[in-house]
């Protein structure tokens, strides 16, 4: 990020965002659902609406007199449209460019970015209507007793969301090993063959980004398995070693949810369903180390208010254990292998 803002014409900028990108992202997302991949849909979206949002600024004519948008800007913007259109949550699109995109202060905040997540939130409202990402789970109000059982269920899936970050570290780095187009169409075959192993040996709620697995855990008192979690864990990682254009916040989430519920199954049977989402905000954080992000994203997603308090906790445990585990988010890592590896200005 520091070489966009420093030059936002950086060949990082024209090998990420682009009129292919948009392209090739759309149809590699269409084929990874439809194959059921462990991995997000809604991941691509923050490229393909920077790439938008990119193009928009290189090619819009400027009226006379009036001073060019900048391209940072724009792309920042289009980061935050494609957060916020992608689970319906604008002040997690907000947060997010803030806090993981720019890396700056609050005062670095544009008005341009609130009028892209805006724009977005009314576009993505006019296509699905005004729907939450997991409608409205029934909670328990939250008791400072109960307190315990929170700080413990976000130990346990900020870890396994910080070692999930880890291991998918180590499989980008294995792709970046990959030159040559058989060796990735070979790693492709093979992994898709693991995949589908493991969701006949494993666990059948592999497939898929996981939001339908969380639905059945929050809202009809479904019950996950070790076996499942496994399932997930390393099918997303499959999947994602293959190759194919996918988000990792969602199976994220449903990682984080999976603990949350084994957990409350095993150990803490009061936590019902706060202990999912104690799970997913953890892990995510641990994910992203951005607790603001997390937590404000899950808050709007379930529209939960009586649940912050917890929430915000168990974000900055997951933030704090992962911050133990690795100076570096797996954005982070990713964003720099990848500056280090083009070629300098």
């Amino acid at each position: 990020m520091e070489t966009l803002e420093k030059n936002p014409t950086s060949p990082v900028v024209k090998v990420l965002l682009g009129f292919r990108i948009i392209i090739v992202k759309v149809i590699s997302s269409l084929l990874s659902v439809l194959g059921g991949g462990a991995i997000g849909r809604e991941g691509p979206t923050l490229q393909i609406a920077g790439s938008i949002f990119y193009l928009t600024n290189k090619y819009w004519p400027v009226p006379m007199g009036s001073k060019p948008a900048s391209k940072h800007g724009m792309i920042l913007a289009g980061g935050a449209a494609g957060l916020a259109a992608a689970f319906n949550t604008p002040l997690g699109g907000i947060a997010y460019v803030i806090e993981e995109l720019s890396k700056a202060h609050l005062s670095f905040f544009k008005t341009g970015i609130l009028h892209s997540v805006i724009v977005s939130g009314l576009i993505s409202m006019l296509l699905m209507g005004p729907y939450l990402y997991f409608d409205y789970p029934k909670l328990d109000p939250f008791d400072f007793h109960d307190l315990w059982a929170v700080i413990a269920i976000a130990l346990v899936a900020g870890l396994i969301g910080s070692l999930f970050a880890q291991f998918l570290k180590y499989v980008f780095n294995f792709r970046k090993t990959l030159k040559s187009s058989a060796s990735k169409a070979t790693t492709a075959i093979v992994c898709g063959l693991l995949f589908a192993t493991t969701i006949l040996l494993v666990s059948e709620t592999t497939m898929g980004s996981g939001k339908e697995v969380l639905n059945e855990l929050i809202f009809m008192g479904g019950k996950t398995s070790l076996e499942d979690l496994l399932g997930r864990f390393f099918g997303t990682a499959t999947t994602y070693a293959a190759g194919g254009a996918g988000g990792i916040f969602a199976p994220t989430l449903a990682i984080g949810g999976m603990v949350g519920n084994l957990l409350a199954s095993t150990l803490f049977s009061g936590a019902g369903t706060l202990a999912i989402l104690i799970g997913m905000t953890a892990a995510l954080s641990a994910m992203t180390q951005s607790p603001l992000t997390s937590f404000i994203l899950i808050l709007e997603m379930t529209d939960r208010h009586s649940a912050i308090l917890p929430i915000m906790i168990a974000a900055l445990i997951g933030q704090g254990i992962s911050k133990l585990i690795s100076e570096h988010s797996f954005y982070e890592y990713v964003a720099k292998s990848m500056m280090d590896s083009l070629p300098k200005d």
